[in-house]
């Protein structure tokens, strides 16, 4: 399980290869500064009930379907979004203009948007397959 200490320690992040059952692909991270430094493992998870909020830290559940081999296209994914996020901050820091800071906050959202995307696909296919349509065939 993760465990990170004042930004040190185990993180997952990514999420990818989604299946109906809610379940997804993430990667466990050796962090510093929650920074992704190194990959550890990859595995298949799906959340479980039962987490809690402590104000400032939160306590997810899942379970571990299935531990797989380090996705390689994933940890890309990841490490091109944080480099991309601290060129951001880096490039705002040095100047006292807030709107410098605006590249680096754009960027916030893009895991979150890329994730809700692919379930909106997965659902779609789901839909078609239901209907007894191909998955590639367009209407």
């Amino acid at each position: 399980m993760p465990f990170t200490f004042n930004g040190l320690g185990t993180k997952l992040y990514g999420a990818r290869d989604f299946y109906p059952d809610g379940s997804y692909v993430t990667t466990e991270w050796f962090v510093i500064a929650y920074v992704p430094i190194v990959p550890l493992k990859s595995m298949r998870i799906r959340s479980a009930e039962g987490g809690q909020y402590y104000g400032l830290y939160n306590s997810s559940r899942f379970y571990v379907l299935e531990k797989t081999r380090i996705s390689g296209r994933q940890a890309l994914f990841v490490y091109a979004w944080f480099a991309a996020f601290l060129s951001a901050v880096a490039y705002a820091f040095p100047f006292t203009i807030w709107w410098h800071g605006i590249p680096g906050a754009l960027l916030l959202p893009v895991p979150w948007l890329l994730c809700r995307a692919a379930m909106k696909k997965l659902a779609h296919e789901m839909e078609r397959r239901k209907l007894g349509l191909s998955a590639t065939t367009t209407d």
